[in-house]
């Protein structure tokens, strides 16, 4: 099988190749560890009928081969009987040639990765991301997806409405001073006081005479960091706010961008704080620049002990009225080329990725009418060094099988501690789909015993294309038992 980590035992029935050509990713030099989104307009529509319904069983890879696809780190986010699916892929992005991403899925036996393990949902992101927020969730907590756990409380019940990109966005109520907040002593990694990138999908909804805060740190007394946000009276134009020393003078800039309401922006920002130092905004991944205001530029943020919020500024004030979803917070500044390929990729994922033709997955079925002896599971075998068969069953796509792997145990689930184990045994003929196999002796050199003993053993096979299929179901089989001869 496909050397995926969780395979549950069990095999992967498709595969599919998703191309990203070099003229999608934008900037002229290679963008490592892109977190891609891949959604329904990306793969065969069949994945909706042939998967598990949670689509545990999807996964991605470098490559396509079935020995050695190199597994990638993936999160999955939506995936559901609708036919909607949202997956952020972790792969590197050429800007001279063809980036390929294979996706797997049809194994009935795998389960989803844990947010922690060396492919799930953590691994995505970067570790400069400190915050990642789809804001999928319908109500109550908006998760993290970093390893940082910087979960959102949901202040005064924030809703829901269907999203820019696959799935659901956070629905912000400004009448009803609606936010998502994380407190200082709680967050990791969002007190930033030197590179910051901001980006999210927003859509404004109206336009107050007052500032609508998409991402601020700040008590709004004396603890004030950064404000990330839309100057409302000024036709929906960017804001943005940097304080040193928490209370006085702080450095404010802004860029009239005409927003309308009741229309998707892809908002990004990006500074890097210094006494000389102007932010930069893009809309729809194109830079509209910035305009120094007032006040000080400071050398650096500051540190202080305001809660992080999304949606308002210190849980109280110039709240967003409005949709936000996939809200990022990035210690750094991306580039611009990364945030015109994040927009390209995200605005339109079905131009930015190529899907190829679906492949079954030439994987051999596991043996099945297993025999010990030429019978099933039987209680009296009288040779030591016992004999074993089964069928390599029919798949049309199947290829002959050349070699097995043999295991015997004294139970039916340690598999470490064997009685015997062929290791990889080439057959001295290759065996055909729907044929029985040759028979397999016991190799252990001082045979077995009769004493009455119950063993158990499994047996896989190897195709001609160096592909092991999955362990068949464990058999067994009983020594006799001879009586002890007595002596005069």
């Amino acid at each position: 099988t496909p050397g995926f980590i969780n395979n549950g035992g069990g095999n992967w029935g498709k595969k599919q190749e998703l191309q990203i050509s070099p003229s999608k990713v934008s900037g002229g030099a290679i963008l490592a560890d892109f977190p891609m989104l891949i959604t329904e307009a990306n793969v065969d529509g069949s994945i909706f009928s042939s998967a598990k319904t949670d689509g545990c069983d999807i996964r991605f890879s470098v490559t396509g081969s079935e020995s050695n696809p190199e597994e990638i780190p993936f999160e999955k986010v939506v995936f559901s009987n609708q036919s909607i699916m949202s997956f952020w892929v972790k792969r590197t992005l050429s800007v001279t040639a063809t980036t390929s991403i294979w996706i797997w899925w049809g194994n009935s036996r795998a389960t989803c990765y844990a947010e922690n393990d060396t492919y799930g949902t953590q691994n995505v992101w970067r570790s400069e991301y400190k915050g990642v927020w789809h804001l999928n969730e319908t109500s109550g907590t908006r998760y993290d997806s970093t390893g940082n756990n910087n979960d959102l409380t949901d202040g005064n019940t924030v809703g829901s409405a269907v999203g820019k990109i696959s799935g659901a966005a956070a629905d912000f109520e400004r009448d009803n001073s609606e936010y998502l907040t994380i407190s200082d002593a709680a967050q990791t990694g969002l007190d930033i006081t030197s590179q910051i990138s901001f980006s999210a999908w927003i859509k404004p909804e109206s336009s107050p005479g007052n500032w609508m805060q998409l991402c601020t740190k700040s008590d709004n007394v004396n603890s004030n960091s950064y404000y990330i946000g839309v100057r409302a009276w000024e036709s929906n134009s960017n804001g943005f706010i940097a304080s040193g020393d928490g209370t006085t003078n702080a450095a404010v800039w802004k860029k009239t961008t005409g927003m309308s309401n009741g229309v998707w922006y892809k908002y990004d920002f990006t500074y890097a704080a210094g006494a000389s130092s102007n932010p930069t905004w893009y809309l729809n991944g194109t830079s509209i620049g910035a305009t120094y205001d007032s006040g000080t530029r400071p050398s650096s943020m500051y540190d202080g002990t305001g809660p992080f919020n999304i949606g308002a500024q210190a849980n109280v004030v110039n709240q967003w009225d409005g949709l936000i979803q996939e809200a990022r917070v990035y210690a750094g500044v991306l580039s611009a080329g990364w945030v015109a390929t994040e927009n390209t990729n995200q605005d339109n994922p079905a131009i930015f990725v190529t899907k190829q033709a679906l492949y079954d997955v030439n994987i051999p079925f596991v043996p099945t009418s297993q025999k010990t002896e030429g019978l099933t599971n039987p209680a009296k075998v009288t040779d030591t060094f016992p004999e074993f068969y089964a069928t390599y069953d029919l798949l049309s796509v199947s290829k002959p099988v050349t070699a097995y792997q043999l295991q015997v145990s004294t139970t039916s689930t340690d598999w470490v501690n064997l009685v015997w184990d062929s290791g990889q045994t080439n057959f001295n003929e290759e065996v055909e789909s729907g044929n029985r196999c040759p028979s397999i002796s016991y190799g252990e050199s001082n045979g077995l015993k009769f004493d009455g003993e119950t063993y158990f053993w499994r047996l896989k096979f190897k195709n001609k294309d160096d592909v092991w299929g999955s362990w068949g179901d464990v058999s067994q089989f009983t020594m006799s038992k001879v009586p002890s001869l007595i002596f005069p």
